[in-house]
């Protein structure tokens, strides 16, 4: 027998065949009906959808045999590819070609083959749908055209196997994207909440720096005049809503932060806050306004009895001395109130009010402990021109409650002690003398210093005018080194 000979097309023949991907796959149905029914077709015992690799034939589906596959060096199949048309062998004894083929001489002792080529769309035969016989046989010319269009079914079998396939590769190297890509951006999504987060906490710490005070952590003034701006409104949305205003100054902190350091004033200002806050409702809100201030807001308030109630309570819990880095500290609060009942329409107003109040507050106080001081005097038998006083008693801690009146007598006070301060920058004062006689003698004995303010624009001021001013401002000393140094 005559080998079957390679094409000079076989090399890329072949690597279509592989690049279907068909070559040692289990039987298919499909496969297995069209072989079928082309041996019902053409009547013969066998029927094969055969694939001509480079050394053998394999069946895709087979009819008939239970063989696999052959050499190739025996396919008749090989023959098949090398033409377009259906190869017919008859009678393979009477054919010079196949006569001496050992599938011809020995089992399975084939006698008639007929093939029609598997050609791909792009020209290629990858093998042949073939029918066999063990005797002579002959087919009709439909027979001939059945068994080419069922070759044709073969081939477009072949094509959506592998179009499937293809499509398959595609949604697996599309499902691997995707689920690339959803990493991807699950790892981006989660670096953004990231950021996000921290960018929101910082937007939080920042919002919360700029809304609160650092060393005590209280709300200051911006925060506070917005929580009472919403009140301000709900009031007058609402005229049964009432609220009150508190502001509160401590009691000779200055000297306890000169005396003691700035450490230790700023933890008693900590320690002050956390006292405040525990005796406040949660709905209450104190805030930091400034050094040793602050303000309070008495929210949705029953009566105005709850909020003096509160105040008492309030100066109460503040005269309990604190213990700090060994430092018995006991300080009082000078406190002032306003109500909602003034009918505020801007928070600034209602601070103010109240501001105005503790000032007045702390006025009394001074004049009460100047009365104490006085009756003391009045009480000796030996008054000395020195009294030492330790502390404020605490019962001298005042309150007082805003009315329109305090307003025009508060900013008289404010503007005379701006006035006395700049009339010591600008040596303002000066001294009249009044001769001192002796009674008995006649004689002169000495002369009495006399205080005098030359006002700008009220003219020459008695002491009685200004001096106790001078000495709740703390600028008694300073006039008396420049008393000192006129005189002498």
């Amino acid at each position: 027998m005559t080998a079957a000979p390679l094409s000079a097309k076989e090399t890329l023949r072949l690597a279509k065949l592989y690049d279907y991907g068909i070559l040692d796959t289990l039987s298919e149905r499909t496969y297995d009906d069209i072989t079928a029914l082309a041996a019902h077709i053409c009547q013969t015992p066998t029927a094969l959808v055969s694939l001509v690799d480079i050394n053998r034939q394999w069946f895709k589906s087979r009819i008939g045999t239970e063989v696999q596959e052959t050499p190739r060096s025996m396919a008749f199949c090989a023959h098949t590819i090398e033409s377009r048309d259906v190869m017919l062998v008859e009678d393979t004894h009477q054919d010079p070609t196949f006569r001496d083929n050992p599938l011809v001489t020995g089992p399975p002792y084939i006698r008639f083959y007929a093939g029609a080529p598997l050609i791909t769309p792009d020209g290629y035969a990858l093998g042949s749908l073939c029918v066999l016989d063990y005797q002579p046989h002959y087919l009709t010319p439909a027979q001939i055209q059945a068994l080419q269009v069922l070759s044709h079914q073969v081939i477009a079998q072949i094509e959506l196997s592998y179009q499937r396939h293809q499509l398959e590769l595609a949604n697996q190297q599309l499902e691997q994207r995707v689920k690339e890509r959803t990493a991807s951006l699950s790892s981006s999504l989660y670096r953004l909440l990231t950021a996000q987060t921290k960018l929101l906490k910082r937007e939080a710490a920042s919002r919360h720096s700029a809304l609160h005070d650092p060393l005590t952590d209280l709300p200051n003034r911006s925060y506070f005049l917005q929580r009472l701006s919403q009140s301000i409104q709900l009031a007058q949305r609402q005229p049964s809503h009432r609220y009150a205003v508190l502001f509160i100054d401590l009691d000779d902190f200055k000297p306890i932060n000169d005396t003691l350091g700035h450490t230790v004033g700023d933890r008693l200002l900590v320690s002050i806050a956390e006292r405040i806050k525990q005796m406040l409702r949660q709905s209450d809100l104190v805030a930091r306004i400034g050094g040793d201030e602050f303000a309070v807001l008495l929210d949705d308030i029953p009566t105005q009895q709850h909020a003096v109630s509160a105040v008492k309570r309030l100066q109460n819990h503040l005269r309990t001395p604190v213990v700090i880095e060994g430092h018995k500290i006991s300080t009082g609060a000078s406190i002032g109130i306003t109500f909602s009942s003034t009918g505020y329409l801007q928070p600034e107003d209602a601070l103010r009010d109240a501001d105005t109040a503790m000032y007045q507050a702390k006025k009394q106080a001074k004049q009460r402990i100047r009365q104490q001081l006085t009756l003391q005097l009045k009480t000796q038998d030996h008054p000395s021109p020195i009294l030492i006083h330790d502390e404020l008693p605490a019962d001298n801690q005042q309150f007082a409650i805003f009315d329109a009146d305090m307003q025009s007598t508060t900013q008289a006070q404010r503007t005379l002690e701006s006035e006395l301060r700049q009339a010591v920058l600008q040596e303002q004062f000066c001294l009249h003398y009044q001769p001192v006689f002796d009674l008995e003698t006649q004689k002169l004995s000495g002369f009495e210093m006399l205080l005098r303010w030359e006002h700008p624009q009220r003219g020459c001021l008695s002491a009685d005018d200004f001096i106790a001013t001078a000495e709740d401002i703390g600028i008694v000393q300073q006039m008396s080194a420049y008393i000192i140094e006129q005189s002498c």
